[in-house]
């Protein structure tokens, strides 16, 4: 393929060190979507700056088959989270680090040097290719605004794809995850706050508190024993946070215990909140104190079976440039496939150049990784689409 004579690592380093110094901590991303939308632009793209908020705007930019009978979405995220102290960018040798450099500003900067390629090696496509960037995604306070945006353009008929390529995680073809939601488990005492000493330890609100968490141990080892996903095992429920009690000597109003439970494709919210209750609201009511329980920031699962057409050329692409055919994996953490799969219908999955720094103090990416991944994203947009010479 002509193209992969104008991929050069020294100007995919020096694209992604800019990306990388410029800030855009989720909510604030204005000055690099225009940044990336005037790259795109520069390329040749017929870009859309589409509002989300507050000048903030997910980008899309077109370029053009020569046919259009079949289209393929490349998607990544501009935002990234805190800087912290990964500042300030800098390369050294193989690597540029900096906050955003690995997740996934890297990646990113790989689809413009691909661009890049086609354009200087005339390459041509058959079908439609987007370039895809939104905001949003980091931080829960954005409540995956841009993601969701894009949902609707998709539905709408703004934007088209057969499939769905996200830039990001492992040089491996991650293909599902399991579904999440965050729980609040709040637990009021009829007792309000009283000395410990006017009642027994069997009566005390945290007793309860102590069996809602052995129960929930409980429950894990009957996951570990059932069902298991071959890419991920077992469904999963951790516990990251208990509140409770004001004083050594009194007894709590109040309590909340919070965690994350995930579960498999074929099993869904209703479910895994029915699950819950079922274990919880019997210790509840035998601790005589009121249950509430709030589910927050719930995905679905997906999955993307392995004999999807879109899959077998994604890995085939990858067999063919880098000389290695790709594991197929699963994870448990959710992203953007979790909303776009679900809420559009279009086959998604991931693609990346790494995905071990990612939201570190030293988080990095590979310039060869980087390098690798614009040949691979070419190769696979060509033998999708069809190259038209």
């Amino acid at each position: 393929m002509k193209f992969l004579e104008f991929i050069e690592s020294d100007w995919i380093a020096r694209k992604t060190h800019e990306l990388v110094s410029i800030k855009s901590e989720t909510l604030s991303e204005s000055e690099i979507c225009e940044f990336y939308a005037s790259e795109l632009e520069s390329l040749g793209l017929v870009v859309e700056r589409r509002p989300v908020s507050n000048g903030r705007f997910n980008i899309y930019g077109k370029l053009q088959g020569v046919k259009s009978q079949q289209s393929l979405i490349f998607n990544g995220h501009l935002d990234t989270i805190p800087i912290g102290e990964a500042w300030p960018p800098r390369i050294s040798q193989d690597k540029i680090f900096g906050r955003g450099a690995e997740d996934m500003k890297g990646g990113m900067a790989a689809l413009l040097a691909m661009l890049r390629a086609f354009k200087l090696s005339q390459t041509k496509l058959q079908g439609d290719l987007w370039i895809t960037a939104v905001v949003g995604h980091e931080d829960a306070e954005a409540e995956k605004d841009g993601p969701k945006a894009m949902c609707n353009d998709i539905n709408s008929g703004k934007i088209s794809g057969d499939a769905i390529l996200i830039i990001e995680g492992d040089s491996e073809l991650w293909t599902m995850s399991t579904g999440s939601t965050v729980f609040q488990i709040i637990l009021y005492s009829k007792l309000g706050g009283t000395h410990t000493n006017n009642i027994s330890m069997s009566q005390n609100p945290i007793h309860f508190i102590g069996k809602i968490i052995e129960a929930i141990v409980t429950l894990q080892e009957k996951m570990d024993s059932g069902e298991k996903h071959p890419l991920v095992g077992s469904p999963r429920v951790d516990l990251g946070r208990i509140v409770s009690g004001d004083y050594y000597n009194r007894t709590p109003s109040v309590s909340t215990i919070e965690g994350i439970i995930r579960w498999l494709p074929g099993t869904t919210l209703n479910e895994t909140q029915e699950l819950l209750h079922k274990i919880i609201d019997p210790i509840a009511q035998e601790g005589d104190l009121d249950v509430e329980i709030k589910f927050m920031l719930t995905r679905e699962p997906f999955e993307v079976p392995a004999n999807n057409y879109a899959l077998k050329i994604a890995s085939s692409a990858v067999e063919k440039t880098t000389g290695v055919k790709p594991r197929i994996i699963g994870k448990r953490i959710v992203g953007d496939a979790n909303i776009f799969m679900p809420e559009t219908g279009i086959t998604t999955f991931y693609y990346g150049p790494g995905y071990t720094t990612a939201h570190s103090n030293e988080e990095w990416v590979s310039i060869t990784a980087l390098t690798s991944l614009a040949k691979v994203l070419g190769s696979f947009a060509i033998d999708f689409l069809e190259e038209s010479n």
